[in-house]
Order: C-alpha cells, then structure tokens, then sequence
C-alpha cells in the first residue's frame, strides 16, 4: 500500500481533502422521460396511475378521497417538485400530497381559486386555470402559486382557461370561449393568438395540452386535445399552424379531452368513457385502456432515479481494484453533488465523505 502522503499526478492527499471545503454540494435527480401518467377520475373523486412507456393501468386508486381531502370533481394532478399537486373544479382547492407510489396527504390550498381547469408546473411556477369570481378567486384568468403554496398573483386571460403549456419560454393556454390558444410570457404578459380556432379548420374547444419533441430533429411541436366538432388530437408546429389531425374511426370516436405521447410512439388519449391508445400510423389500431371512466388531464408523474453506487467506496470505479483511478472518480461524483459520494451514508454530501473515503481507500479496501 502507499503511504498517506502518496501523489496522483501533482495533487496531493492534503490538496484533495481540501477539496471538501469548496466542491458542489447539490444533490438533483433527473429524468428524460416519465415514467408514470396521472388521470383524474371525475366521477369517481380519484387519480388513476398509467404506464409512461406503454399506457397500460398502473393502479386504478392511485389516489381516492377521503374526509380529509374531499374531492368532487378533480381535473387534473401534476408533479411539483417532490409533491403530487391535485386541483378539483367544484371543491375550488388544490390538495398538496408527497410524491409517492402511495402518496400522503400534505395539505390543501383553499383560498383565490375557484372554478378550476388545467394546471401545470413549469420553470418552477404552478400555473392554474380559474374561471370563478368565489373566494377571492381573480375570475377568467391564471393564478400562479410557488411550489410552496404561497400565491403569486395571477393575470387575466380572455376566455374561458382549460389548459396551460409551457414553449419556449412562454406559456400556451387553451381557451373554449373563442377556441383559441392564447400565447403568454412567463410573468403575464399577452405575446399574441398562437393558434386561431374555430369549427371547420381550427381547433374546436381546445382542452389538454402538451408539448413534445416530436417533430423532424426533434423540434418541439404542440399537441391539443380538440373537444367539439371536429373532434381529434390535433398536432402544432412551432406556429401554430395544423399539421396534422388524427380522427378517422375508430379511433378517437367521441371529443377527446386529453392526448398524450407514449414512449412507444403510441397515442394515449381519453374521452368521456374511456383511455385508449391508438397507432398513429394505423388510426384503426386502437385499444381501450379503461373504460366506464369520467376522465379529465392526462399529466406526467416522475421519481428521481436512484444511482448504483459501489458497495465498496474504495473501489469507487467498480473496477474490482483499488488504484489511483477510484480517487478520480471518487472526486467527480463528489464535486458533482452525486449522491454516491454519500461515502459515510449519512444522508448528505459533506467533507467528512472525503475522510470515509480516503480512510478506506488506504485500508485497501473494504472489510468482508
């Protein structure tokens, strides 16, 4: 074994110790797709849980009300942060539970809402669709809220809100009132009409939005439920402009109120029945989920990714050695904030991972 004081290139020991004192501490967990949709049951006062990658039923009680969190007609449930955020139309109130396979009741938000539709979180701000005047609710209009709960304020919106979408940097919002979606920065500010609808060419009642990278390279394309005649997923570019519309029966035979895109490249889509999937190159291929439903917003549900970290910290590289080379990579984990750097399991990536760690790597390893 080396001594305590042995080199790795022109960095000492000391030199890496002292690295604890100024690495980055931040711990994030990302995930490119989701794994799990969320879907209210209107009727039933509860969310129902799907599969991300394929739409098939996760759990048909993922969440049902309770005394302590009534609910009567809930429209749509999101992830905020490490919360599962639930807004109900009729109850007028958000309810805030842990993010969860069996989420816990957190709290409710009861106050400035009333007559609610679509919500979403985007760049760190819920977003929220009131119509009502009650409660001191601001009427047709967006009310904001931090991930905390505190309100943020709210700015007005001409029509009836259903739906909100974040796109490059602004914010989308589908109306019923004059079937337009309405194109908003981020603070409030009217950026203009994104997409004019109406009842022959355009979108009719827009409800359920979402944004993919859908289109040719991956650009970024807007996707709509359209509600009345002519009903159908409607499919947006960058413009506004129609691309495409998929409503040929069987496929989407009654006014969708929700599309979503699959991992699979299926179409998952709901009705005031039913959830289904549907090939979107072969509209005939469609499968009915669930049926026997009232369902609302279809919404993505995600958990961090948990990192396989090594079971023997001096062997940070698995490599089934302990040389200079686990030191190097003991570091980029830490000064990255990964949680494999929690070397002394403590919950935290602090200065004293970087003692564990050299107190088992100049051990030579780990005990049986």
């Amino acid at each position: 074994m080396f001594g305590s004081t042995r080199s790795f290139g022109t960095t000492t020991l000391r030199t890496l110790r002292a690295l604890a004192g100024t690495a980055a501490l931040a711990l994030a967990g990302t995930v490119a797709n989701a794994q799990y949709l969320m879907v209210p049951d209107w009727t039933a006062d509860k969310i129902m849980l799907f599969s991300a990658s394929d739409g098939s039923l996760v759990n048909l009680n993922f969440i049902i009300e309770s005394p302590e969190y009534p609910m009567s007609s809930p429209r749509a449930a999101i992830q905020v942060n490490n919360e599962i955020w639930v807004c109900d139309q009729v109850e007028d109130v958000i309810h805030r539970f842990t993010l969860s396979l069996t989420p816990a009741y957190i709290s409710s938000i009861t106050t400035g809402l009333d007559n609610l539709r679509g919500m979403k979180f985007i760049d760190g701000v819920v977003y929220v669709c009131n119509f009502g005047t009650a409660n001191g609710a601001p009427g047709q209009a967006i009310v904001k809220f931090a991930p905390d709960g505190t309100n943020l304020g709210s700015f007005p919106v001409a029509g009836s809100a259903f739906d909100v979408a974040g796109f490059q940097g602004d914010i989308l919002v589908t109306t019923s009132d004059d079937d337009d979606i309405f194109r908003f920065t981020a603070g409030g500010a009217l950026v203009g009409t994104f997409h004019n609808g109406n009842n022959t060419t355009g979108i009719n009642f827009p409800q359920g939005i979402h944004t993919f990278p859908s289109g040719p390279g991956g650009a970024l394309e807007v996707w709509v439920a359209g509600f009345s005649p002519p009903v159908g997923a409607f499919r947006l570019n960058a413009a506004g402009a129609i691309l495409q519309r998929y409503a040929a029966p069987p496929s989407l035979p009654v006014a969708p109120r929700s599309v979503y895109l699959l991992g699979n490249g299926r179409l998952f889509f709901n009705d005031g029945t039913s959830l289904y999937t549907t090939d979107l190159t072969n509209l005939a291929d469609t499968v009915t989920v669930v049926s026997g439903i009232n369902s609302q917003f279809i919404n993505p549900l995600d958990f961090p990714v948990e990192p396989e970290c090594p079971a023997c910290p001096a062997d940070f590289d698995q490599d089934g050695g302990v040389t200079g080379a686990d030191v190097e990579a003991f570091f980029l984990a830490f000064e990255a904030g990964d949680a494999c750097g929690d070397t002394d399991q403590d919950g935290g990536v602090t200065g004293a991972d970087v003692e564990a760690f050299f107190l088992a790597f100049e051990a030579g390893g780990c005990e049986p």
